[in-house]
């Protein structure tokens, strides 16, 4: 009877955080979620942060200080509609200091903007989190 060895698996570290998990995720977005969009990244977090309340894992809130940080970053004078949005209408050519937020909710967007709300969001993310 032949014998088979199993080769070892190289298996990433497992994130102790949302800030790592994220950071894990950016290389390989499209195997976590589908679309890899901005939005899609957004009900990811949410439900990450649900699971974690859940379970009563006492992590802190990255995302609460990220949110007005976007907003001063990219000009915006609240941050109510959030980083996603923000970064999404930003890259959608609308004008932080007078966007009609319904309208721009209604706005086809690309592929590529997608992509560049992606590639935005881990910018801002990295310059956020200085120390990772």
């Amino acid at each position: 009877m032949p014998t088979f060895q199993v080769a070892p698996i190289h298996t990433m570290p497992s994130p102790t955080t949302l800030s790592a998990l994220l950071f894990q995720m950016q290389n390989r977005l499209g195997m976590y979620i589908n679309p890899p969009t901005l939005p899609s990244l957004m009900n990811f977090i949410s439900g990450y942060t649900m699971a974690t309340r859940c379970h009563h894992i006492d992590e802190p809130d990255i995302l609460r200080p990220f949110h007005d940080f976007v907003a001063q970053q990219l000009g915006y004078a609240e941050s109510t509609a959030g980083f996603a949005n923000m970064i999404l209408a930003y890259i959608c050519g609308f004008s932080p200091t007078d966007i009609d937020w319904p309208n721009f909710l209604f706005q086809p967007i690309s592929a590529q903007q997608h992509a560049q709300a992606i590639e935005l969001f881990y910018q801002l993310l990295t310059a956020h989190q200085p120390s990772r």
